[in-house]
């Protein structure tokens, strides 16, 4: 069993890595390759990503959705030169993210603590 990962007294597992709090990648949506496998398409856009322990399959996933979320606000840009997506919050997760080069983008993704209130009587 991975010594960071172990069972809560609830029965859930707990992710203790120290590092799973926080993710940073940078990634360029317009490079491609002459490979016409899928992966290797996703793969060769992905210009960095920490932290390094994290699966392929999961790396493609959050680059993806990052992407996607990109290109979906940039349809409601109305206004010539108007900003990017630059900021999204859920109740679990904080984005950041910033174009700092034509089509390269630095991307921070913060978990937010998951703080446990225990009910006494």
């Amino acid at each position: 069993m991975d010594p960071d990962v172990q069972n809560d007294p609830n029965g859930n597992i707990a992710d203790n890595t120290p590092d799973n709090r926080f993710t940073f990648y940078v990634f360029n949506p317009k490079l491609t390759t002459e490979s016409r496998d899928e992966d290797e398409q996703q793969d060769v856009r992905i210009l960095y990503y920490s932290p390094s322990f994290t699966s392929r399959e999961e790396i493609r996933s959050q680059v993806s959705l990052t992407q996607g979320l990109i290109d979906f606000t940039q349809q409601f840009d109305i206004i010539e030169g108007g900003k990017p997506l630059h900021s999204m919050k859920t109740k679990m997760y904080s984005f950041s993210l910033q174009e700092v080069e034509p089509d390269i983008w630095f991307t921070l993704i913060a978990k937010h603590p998951v703080i446990s209130v225990s009910q006494t009587f």
